[in-house]
């Protein structure tokens, strides 16, 4: 499939497409394990081996989904970002999410300046140095929230840091 307007079949394209099945398939995968690993724990439940291999591809299928929607609106967000001629973008949360934002900016023609996450200030994540929230106060471009739960705390968040609503992008 193509990447839109902003996007081109080359070698680059491919290794993105690559790097995005291999975060989607691992993050399915662990999504499936922790589904599993409930399920087992369930002794109410009366087990058929049928029954139990249907619910784990049932349970694949529904995660596999939701992470091509995740991946889908972070291509629809980079995009918008890209028709408003946006230069850098920073990145608040380090997790999956920021992590097929991180990848897709190597198609885009702007780049992340830094990724920001209170829980991983301090720490290495995708090479950044991730910063505390606070450490956006003064940033001036767009900050893409990088989740797509708890988006309200998130976004209060970073206004307590000064950053203006009209400059927070949200997922959804």
């Amino acid at each position: 499939h193509s990447r839109g307007k902003y996007g081109k079949l080359s070698a680059k394209h491919f290794w993105v497409e690559l790097m995005l099945y291999q975060i989607i398939f691992s993050l399915t995968l662990r999504q499936l394990l922790f589904k599993i690993r409930n399920y087992l724990g369930n002794k109410v439940r009366p087990r058929s081996l049928l029954s139990d291999c249907r619910l784990v591809f049932v349970f694949f299928w529904r995660m596999w989904k939701n992470n091509l929607y995740t991946i889908k609106a972070c291509e629809q967000v980079m995009e918008k970002l890209v028709g408003e001629g946006v230069e850098e973008i920073a990145v608040y949360g380090a997790g999956c999410v920021a992590k097929i934002l991180y990848i897709l900016s190597k198609e885009m023609p702007f780049k992340i300046s830094n990724m920001y996450d209170k829980a991983m200030a301090g720490e290495t994540f995708l090479n950044f140095e991730v910063l505390a929230p606070e450490a956006l106060k003064g940033y001036e471009g767009k900050v893409v929230i990088a989740s797509l739960v708890r988006i309200i705390e998130k976004g209060a968040e970073l206004e307590e840091s000064g950053i203006d609503q009209k400059d927070i992008v949200r997922l959804q």
